[in-house]
């Protein structure tokens, strides 16, 4: 029997929430704005991203350990997982060997390796794994891909959606960047939807092909990987 579509929202929701908490700890708020608020767009991201994909993802065919019912079969976590690692170790490696493409000289922007640590890499793992991944799969990819299979096969469906999720995940990195004070080059611009829209249709592929909890572990096994790779390199 179907999960009802508040209780699987509710499920998205809490799933979310650790993520959501961590953000006051790497967001410094403008002068006078309480750290407390820098968590309320998200939250209601996740809120209205959360509905949305409690209302569509089965509907598309698509499945979501206990926030839709389904029982967590952790083989395919470990292979999204590993899945991910890789794909950290090659984006740190080609971001860090590509980086006198579009860095400025003063490095405003670090690298991959240059900005991971203890802490964001608790903030990838949560942030990222979880509550990215109800946001931009759960939510975008299960509605684009359940509008997309009214006229469309399931196979180019699927593309179009993974793409589309993993295009708006790229661009949402880009104001983080504006806020910094970096200038948007044409190659730090690149360099941000490239990676982070092909690591995003990796994710999309991976839930439709497994499940959400896979992407989200491949999702945070990319931070580790980048993690473990700063350690070495």
């Amino acid at each position: 029997m179907a999960t009802p579509i508040r209780q699987s929202a509710f499920r998205a929701i809490v799933v979310s929430l650790p993520g959501i908490a961590l953000i006051p700890l790497v967001i410094t708020p403008p002068e006078g704005i309480p750290p407390a608020l820098l968590m309320v767009n998200p939250a209601v991201l996740v809120l209205i991203l959360g509905f949305l994909g409690a209302a569509t993802a089965e509907r598309a065919g698509l499945v979501a350990e206990w926030i839709l019912g389904a029982p967590i079969v952790w083989k395919r976590l470990w292979q999204g997982f590993v899945v991910g690692l890789l794909a950290g170790v090659i984006a740190a490696a080609a971001d860090q060997l590509l980086a006198p493409q579009w860095q400025d000289p003063e490095a405003t922007i670090p690298t991959l390796l240059e900005s991971t640590g203890t802490l964001p890499l608790a903030v990838g793992i949560l942030y990222g794994g979880l509550t990215e991944e109800v946001m931009m799969r759960f939510g975008l990819l299960s509605a684009a891909l359940w509008a997309l299979l009214k006229i469309l096969p399931r196979t180019p469906a699927v593309w179009l959606a993974a793409i589309f999720a993993g295009l708006l995940f790229a661009v949402g990195h880009l104001p983080a960047v504006v806020a910094s004070g970096a200038e948007l080059t044409a190659p730090l611009v690149a360099r941000i939807l490239g990676i982070n829209t092909a690591l995003g249709v990796l994710y999309g592929l991976l839930y439709v092909h497994k499940s959400l909890f896979a992407a989200a572990a491949a999702h945070a096994g990319t931070h580790v990987g980048v993690f473990c790779l700063s350690l070495l390199w």
